[in-house]
Parts: structure tokens; sequence; C-alpha cells
């Protein structure tokens, strides 16, 4: 397990868009699993990557883009790699609309 410090955000796929937060995260060669901590807007959210999936944890509602699709969740979210969105807590959308 590596935790977030280690990396700059821009490399993991952690940017701001617009006003919006945009999370495209790619697990750098060789890690088997990177979990980091994120605070937007005054949200706390966990991240958690590994090669077949990302999970994203938050304990209020919070929307934000993963990897190219708008998502509103509270919960915990599992996406994985083809973008398939599974809440296995709380609550997750997709919204429609391009950046």
């Amino acid at each position: 397990l590596h935790s977030f410090p280690t990396r700059r955000s821009s490399d993991l796929g952690v940017n701001v868009r617009h006003g919006e937060l945009h999370l495209a995260p790619a697990l750098p060669e060789h890690w088997q699993t990177l979990s980091f901590p994120l605070r937007w807007q005054g949200i706390d959210l966990q991240v958690t990557i590994n090669a077949t999936e990302i999970r994203i944890n938050s304990a209020e509602q919070i929307t934000l883009w993963v990897k190219g699709e708008k998502i509103s969740v509270q919960g915990e979210i599992v996406i994985c790699n083809d973008v398939i969105i599974s809440p296995t807590y709380g609550t997750a959308t997709t919204e429609g609309g391009d950046e």
C-alpha cells in the first residue's frame, strides 16, 4: 500500500477544472494499491485505487468527475475500469453532460 504524499496530485490524475473536481487516477507502475485522503470544498474523501477499481468514500454528498463521468456520491462507490459505477453503500448517480 502506497500513500499519497509520495506523488504530486496531478501525477495521480487529481485536477480542478472550471471549479469542479476531476479524478482520473491511474495506478503507478509496479504498485498494487494506492490510497489517499482528499478534501474538497470542506468534504473529506478517501480514494483507493487498485488494478481493477477505484473506491471513493465520502460521508457527505459530493458531485465530482471520475474518469470523464460526472457523479454524485454519498457513502462508498466502486468505479471499475470500464466506468461502471456500483454503490457498495450509500448512493451514486451519473449525470449526463460534457465537461
